[in-house]
């Protein structure tokens, strides 16, 4: 099994209380409204990167159930995984096992396929129905003879087509033997600090190039065009700010960056001229900040510009800054699955077992204590516009307007411990059962969310349906 590979976990649940025949009845449960049979969720856990990998529900009733949970390879080296059988039913059933298996790089399995000079000279079924429409002509021959069975035409046949070749050598295969032994179980060994991280770049990988980076500065982000030119009808959108940008500069037009979007079709970003708003600590006529280059840039800034797989890569062979518990947050909250699970695997060889797990317990941390101070802002919500809000225990923030269109942002905590979103923070002040967010240039100006945990709301923001 390689890297990319699709695999197939197969897990079977065994009833060791029942026959072969048997099937398990109802659980015993009087108060419920219903007859409840036995539910089993299978659970299967990465244990180095602290997140699950699969889950599948089992409702078989008989003395074994199985289930085939499939999943993509994603890095290569060694795995442990625990898969957790937990039933919904009864208290104290529940059971684990633990998963271990090696995957191969792509570079070490040998796909190709090997036919033996016999089976290539096998016919179809094809050429065995033309061979036979292919029958040989009649003889002039006034005796008059018995026509010729199928299987002696094609006799005939191969007989000219051996007299009409010169004779092939035959080549000999030479088929190697089975082994007496088999081969021992190499031991895997907890990995240390650098161990399997190579600075040696394949040409692909040396051919991405680095880009700049950009940190957004003004107070309510800057805006994207679809060309550079400043024209509101250009406009493509918008990014909040402290969001971070890779693009290019290089022969583009002063002043202007084209974003890194990996389409054909350009997104441009305005790095000098007049601020949106006025701000703090803000270069005047500067709405984005310059950043540093990629081997001096923070691991979390890298992230945050969605870069390419290969230039995490890079930064994890040839950065010298140290990785932080930040760093670590900001990497297990990467959209892409196999993007994720191969930043992890490299800061796992770079780190070594002990550093990257306490890392893991730090980012842990840092997690619920956000979680914890954004508790106010979390739930669902309504404004008196029409749109509906819902704040993630992650702090995403998800709208949706009442034509169906979406709204995506992030609640963070800023350095004096306040709550923002964009240009807004929230007032803490109130006790009601609304929340108030206030612009911070003009305090006067409020946002105000009405809860609304209604089913109605939970759905629309599910499906995108319009009010």
């Amino acid at each position: 099994m390689a890297e990319g590979d699709l695999g197939t976990l197969k897990i079977t649940l065994t009833r060791t209380n029942l026959d072969a025949t048997e099937s398990v009845g109802a659980v015993h449960a009087p108060l419920f409204p219903g007859v409840k049979f036995e539910e089993w969720w299978l659970l299967v856990y990465d244990n180095r990167g602290r997140r699950m990998i699969a889950t599948d529900l089992v409702l078989g009733t008989g003395r074994e159930c199985k289930s085939n949970v499939t999943f993509i390879v994603p890095r290569p080296g060694d795995f442990s995984w625990t898969v957790h059988a937990m039933c919904d039913s009864y208290a104290g059933l529940d059971v684990q096992c633990d998963v271990h298996f090696r995957a191969a790089k792509k570079s070490e399995v040998d796909r190709s396929i090997f036919v033996h000079p016999e089976d290539a000279e096998i016919r179809t079924l094809f050429e065995e129905l033309m061979l036979g429409l292919d029958q040989e002509q009649e003889s002039d021959s006034e005796e008059e003879e018995e026509p010729a069975s199928r299987e002696q035409q094609m006799q005939k046949r191969e007989a000219k087509k051996a007299d009409s070749k010169e004779p092939e050598a035959v080549s000999e295969v030479a088929v190697p033997e089975p082994e007496a032994t088999a081969k021992e179980p190499k031991e895997s060994k907890e990995p240390k600090a650098g161990d399997g991280l190579s600075d040696e770049e394949d040409e692909e990988e040396r051919a991405v190039p680095e880009g700049v980076f950009v940190r957004i500065v003004d107070t309510t982000g800057t805006f994207l065009y679809r060309e550079p030119d400043e024209d509101p009808s250009k406009r493509v959108g918008s990014v909040p700010r402290d969001t971070v940008l890779r693009g290019f500069v290089e022969g583009r037009p002063d002043g202007w960056m084209e974003m890194a979007t990996g389409t054909s079709q350009g997104v441009w970003v305005k790095l000098d001229g007049a601020l949106k708003t006025d701000q703090e600590n803000a270069v005047p006529g500067q709405p984005v900040e310059r950043l540093a280059g990629l081997t001096n840039l923070s691991l979390s800034d890298l992230v945050k510009a969605h870069a390419p797989v290969v230039l995490l890569k890079r930064w994890i062979r040839h950065a010298t800054k140290e990785v932080t518990a930040e760093d670590m947050l900001q990497v297990r909250e990467i959209d892409v699955a196999r993007a994720r699970f191969l930043a992890e695997d490299l800061l796992y060889r770079r780190l070594g077992a002990e550093k990257f797990s306490k890392l893991l317990d730090e980012a842990d941390v840092l997690t619920k204590k956000f979680q914890t101070r954004i508790q106010k802002a979390r739930g669902f919500f309504q404004t008196a516009n029409g749109i509906i809000w819902h704040v993630t225990p992650d702090g995403e923030v998800k709208g949706l307007h009442a034509d169906g269109s979406r709204i995506r942002d992030r609640v963070r905590v800023a350095p004096d411990d306040t709550l923002q979103i964009g240009p807004f923070r929230l007032d803490e002040t109130r006790g009601c059962h609304c929340i108030h967010w206030l612009r911070k240039d003009d305090p006067d100006k409020s946002w105000n969310w009405s809860r609304d945990n209604t089913l109605r709301t939970r759905v629309r923001l599910a499906t995108g349906e319009r009010a």
